[in-house]
């Protein structure tokens, strides 16, 4: 049995002056959904434990300092932004390296005759 969190993605950031505020309405709402009418039967022991153990999370999590906890994390997000950017960029010509060693390994071998055609654009 899994926790079903759907709809938690419908927190708007940009209406939070920081990022506790946004984590503890999104928490909110995740357990809002778990515990509402959305339940077609009751859960069993297993799922029942697992709820026991998202709710005394849950509760850790309201009560924390999460601004000054995330920070750090925070503070480092162009790192990511900047690696995914680059991936981004050198992706298509590391694709078309890989293709065109592919190429040149098959050309290689006697009687064969092979060709790159772009499928898409």
């Amino acid at each position: 049995g899994k926790v079903r969190l759907a709809g938690v993605n419908r927190e708007k950031a940009d209406k939070h002056k920081s990022f506790g505020s946004y984590a503890r309405a999104v928490l909110h709402r995740a357990q809002a959904h778990r515990v509402g009418p959305g339940r077609a039967t009751a859960p069993t022991s297993e799922e029942q434990k697992e709820e026991d153990w998202v709710d005394r999370e849950l509760a850790v999590l309201m009560t924390s300092d999460l601004d000054t906890e995330w920070k750090p994390q925070l503070d480092l997000w162009h790192h990511t932004a900047l690696f995914y950017g680059l991936r981004l960029t050198l992706a298509p010509a590391i694709e078309s390296l890989l293709l065109l060693d592919r190429l040149l390994f098959l050309r290689e071998a006697p009687g064969v005759q092979a060709a790159l055609i772009p499928c898409f654009d």
